[in-house]
């Protein structure tokens, strides 16, 4: 059985990879590219892409992606979303293979991915998946303490949440390590209303939830 796939990413947000002073962009030019994840070698490869759209942070993509249906078979999809107008080499130098191992070097050119199978689209008729975590904001890293106290830091509200109040935000708590391996030591996940709410009952801190003692 053949399924037709259209996609749409509203609300995208583009943020700088200078992370020390991000800058959000209020346009884009959006191209997203299919992975298929292979039955045999467990590899992701290209299987096709939409058109590049300009100028918006809400592409709705003209071209359909064109899948048969197997039902016997897990047909698992990646949908990564690049900004192509960033100054960067030839996307089709950056992409070919699996999205996953993208490195440090195409963050500006990476706005966010998703997976979903294709046994979820055709039972579903519509998915809707947030793209993965952008980052916003990364503080300094203080070393040779368990008690570290960061600077103060100020971010604009559409910078850290695109004025959505309840977007969920991610605060996780890294063990720098010199080699660039960070190891995740704790994390809360918040929004700027329970900021704002702890903030007028005069609480002043968060419970975090730790991965390791």
């Amino acid at each position: 059985e053949t399924y037709v796939i259209r996609i749409f990413c509203p609300n995208l947000t583009r943020v700088s990879s200078n992370l020390s002073t991000p800058t959000i962009r209020i346009t884009a030019v959006v191209v997203v590219v299919v992975f298929e994840k292979s039955i045999t070698d467990k590899c992701w490869r290209e299987l096709d892409r939409t058109e590049v759209i300009q100028n918006t942070l809400n592409p709705d993509f003209v071209k359909k992606i064109v899948m048969e249906y197997h039902f016997e078979e897990q047909q698992r999809l990646n949908f990564a979303v690049y900004d192509v107008d960033c100054g960067s080499d030839c996307l089709s130098k950056h992409v070919s293979h699996c999205p996953g191992c993208l490195n440090n070097r195409l963050n500006k050119d990476f706005l966010g991915n998703c997976e979903a199978t294709l046994g979820e689209i055709a039972s579903s008729g519509k998915i809707m998946k947030p793209l993965n975590r952008t980052v916003v904001h990364r503080t300094e890293e203080i070393r040779n303490t368990l008690n570290p106290n960061w600077r103060q830091m100020v971010i604009p509200l559409r910078t850290l949440v695109n004025g959505d109040y309840d977007r969920p935000l991610v605060i996780s708590c890294l063990d720098w390590n010199r080699s660039g391996r960070e190891a995740l030591i704790g994390e809360v996940t918040t929004s700027v209303n329970d900021l704002l709410s702890l903030y007028q009952s005069g609480i002043r801190s968060l419970d975090v939830s730790f991965a390791y003692l």
